[in-house]
């Protein structure tokens, strides 16, 4: 990783947990059926999580051409 990305990634989280230390309060969440307290840290966090980890599985297919990438690891057709 480059040392740019360090940075600015450092610099993203910290701005991240400043803003979910401020939105502590608790909210009630409702999906489908469930309705569950759930704190404000809690939620901002956890929607910041799943919003990384599609973008780490998105990112991971699709290179900067909109082409799939050949991964070394994966098994080619015969």
């Amino acid at each position: 990783m480059s040392r740019f990305k360090l940075i600015v990634l450092v610099v993203l989280t910290t701005i991240l947990l400043v803003f979910v230390v401020q939105n502590a309060t608790a909210y009630d969440v409702q999906f489908l059926v469930w309705k569950l307290p759930i704190s404000g840290a809690a939620l901002i966090f956890a929607s910041a999580a799943v919003g990384f980890l599609g973008g780490v599985l998105v990112g991971g297919r699709i290179s900067a051409g909109g082409k799939q990438i050949d991964h070394p690891n994966k098994p080619r057709d015969a």
